[in-house]
Parts: C-alpha cells; structure tokens; sequence
C-alpha cells in the first residue's frame, strides 16, 4: 500500500512518482537529480544550446493542492536564447513559479520561491514601439543572481539585472528593478 505524503492525507506517493517520472521523460536534456520532488507536471524547455541544470533535492510544485495558497499555474524553467544558461542550486523550492531565462540566471542554495513568481532577465521582446508588436527576439538581457537563503514571496516578480542578496526576503507583490542588499 502507498503511504501519503507527510502532511498531506489523501494524496498518494504514487502521484509524486508518476509525475517525476513524466517530467524526466518528456524533457530528457534537462539534468533533473533524482532526489528532485516534481509535484504536478512543470514547463520546461530549452532553446538550442542553452543549458538548465538543477541541483539536488530540488522541489517544483506545480499542482494546487501541494501549495497552502495553492498555485495557479505549472512551474515554467525556460530558456529562449542560444547560449542562456540557468543554474537552481541545490535545496531550492518553487511554487507555480516562472523562470525564463535569455542570458543568465542563478539561483543560490536553499533559496524559496513562492506561488507565482515570475524571474526573468529581459523584457522578452522588443522596445521599440515599430517593432514591439511584429518584431522578434527577448530585447535587451542581463543577468539575474538570487543569492543563497533568499525568500521571495508569492507573486514578486523579479526582473533583468537585479542581484538578490544572501539571506533577502522580497515581500509579496513586489516588483524588483534594483538590487536587494543581502
């Protein structure tokens, strides 16, 4: 017999395995460890020589019932530029949280991302108003590091150029443009 998650009465292991298991197939060049807990089934893609690596014991909660407030979309890791590289340290935990990624991105040991956070080191298109709408490409990237320890809270989003400090808290809702001091 399968035994629930701690905490959780109902919700059966199987559903944990089953959506690993999904995860590691449908996105095999992605490095996911083993002892990574993939809760619900995320995004997750890479755009041609780009990287994802994740460390170990990472959790990805990409289902309502695993999150307290619930989530109310799948976990996205994603990268959209030749070369980007994302790096998610070990013991790092995201709810329904999106990742995109077009040039660097780096997330620090035991760092938190709450429910509906949003990381993204460009605008994901162009600025200028001719080309904004038919245009291509991510605009201008620069690099995004989330220090070790840092807890971000649900729905802050995160944006090109910030450097997040060791230990930092962003409070929910916020919007980050500038750097956070550790």
């Amino acid at each position: 017999m399968l035994e629930p998650l701690a905490g959780l009465p109902g919700i059966r292991t199987a559903y944990r395995v089953a959506s690993s298991c999904a995860t590691r197939l449908l996105y095999p060049s992605v490095r996911i460890p083993k002892d990574a807990r993939i809760l619900g089934i995320p995004i997750i893609s890479c755009a041609q020589g780009s990287t994802i690596r994740i460390g170990h014991r990472f959790v990805a909660i990409s289902h309502p019932v695993f999150n307290a407030i619930g989530v109310s979309s799948p976990c996205v890791l994603r990268t959209v530029g030749r070369g980007a590289e994302m790096v998610i340290g070990d013991d790092v935990g995201i709810s329904g949280a999106s990742i995109v990624c077009a040039s660097k991105i780096v997330i620090g040991d035991r760092s938190m991302l709450g429910s509906g956070v949003v990381v993204m080191d460009s605008d994901l298109h162009p600025l200028g108003d001719s080309v904004r709408r038919y245009g291509s490409g991510t605009g201008p990237a620069e690099p995004v590091v989330i220090g070790r320890d840092v807890f971000v809270g649900a729905r802050a989003m995160i944006l090109k150029g910030v450097s997040v400090g060791h230990g930092a808290v962003i409070g929910a809702g916020s919007v980050v443009t500038r750097d956070v001091r550790a």
